[in-house]
């Protein structure tokens, strides 16, 4: 799979989640849930037609999408709109804790895919690396809940709302490049004795 199929493939199973990013950060916040909606429908019908099926990256991803416009939705002009991210960052978290279940986690799953093939490294146990990894972004997301409710709880709302921009758009560009760094983090750890499938 080149690098043109491998983005188109990432992007539609991860489209909805992306588009209410998207609407959120150029200002469209308003729009965000009803175009998730009709994003995650159109696309699904699109999968189910031909025949495409319905890998558990789109069904994580674009759940979590549903979940996070459903829960923008109900937030709206609410008291505990303001407590809003911490719930968001609480459905991110349990996508990732529930993605490092099953036989392969979730980051193994889009590493493969953005690479366009399964990774073979025998005598490694790679799928354990991927699982303990996939449970160090849950854990992140849960650690971000946490820390927005304590802000918003200590801080004036748009304090609070200016701290949790900035640490949170630092704090996740690390995490990126750190996955990107994945391949070089697995044979450091490997070499350390770790993640090594017993003999």
């Amino acid at each position: 799979m080149n690098r043109a199929a491998t983005f188109k493939a990432i992007l539609l199973e991860a489209g909805g989640l992306l588009l209410f990013w998207g609407c959120d950060a150029f200002g469209y916040g308003n729009y965000a849930s009803a175009a998730v909606v009709l994003f995650v429908i159109s696309n699904g019908l699109y999968r189910w037609w031909n025949a495409l099926g319905f890998p558990r990256i789109w069904c994580l991803f674009n759940g979590l999408a549903l979940a996070l416009a459903i829960l923008d939705s109900l937030a709206r002009g609410h008291l505990w709109a303001p407590y809003e991210s911490v719930g968001a960052n609480v459905l991110i978290a349990c996508m990732f804790a529930l993605g490092a279940t099953g036989r392969k986690p979730l980051v193994q799953e889009i590493a493969e895919q953005r690479q366009g093939k399964p990774f073979s490294l025998p005598g490694q146990n790679l799928t354990t690396f991927f699982r303990a990894y996939t449970w160090v972004w849950a854990s992140y997301f849960f650690i971000k809940a946490g820390t927005w409710l304590w802000m918003v709880q200590n801080f004036p709302m748009e304090q609070a709302h200016a701290l949790q921009s900035m640490i949170g758009s630092i704090t996740l560009f690390a995490m990126i490049a750190l996955s990107f760094q994945g391949k070089r983090l697995f044979k450091s750890l490997n070499k350390m004795g770790f993640f090594k499938t017993p003999q």
